[in-house]
């Protein structure tokens, strides 16, 4: 395996295809009555890379 420094303009989003980004959420800011609040709702959110846009959650 050959390891080396990618330069910035091969950076694009071709790069990242196949990939899933896994975020656990536990806090949330929700607008409730003019004003921010933050409160529990946790779940896990995954990011298709490969779709652009298609999003998965799923309640802990």
């Amino acid at each position: 395996m050959h390891y080396r420094t990618i330069e910035m303009h091969e950076i694009d989003r071709s790069l990242f295809e196949g990939s899933i980004r896994h975020q656990k959420v536990v806090l949330c800011r929700r607008r409730k009555n003019d004003a921010w609040v933050i409160e529990p709702d946790p779940f896990i959110g995954a990011l298709y890379l490969s779709t652009h846009s298609a999003v998965e959650t799923r309640s802990l």
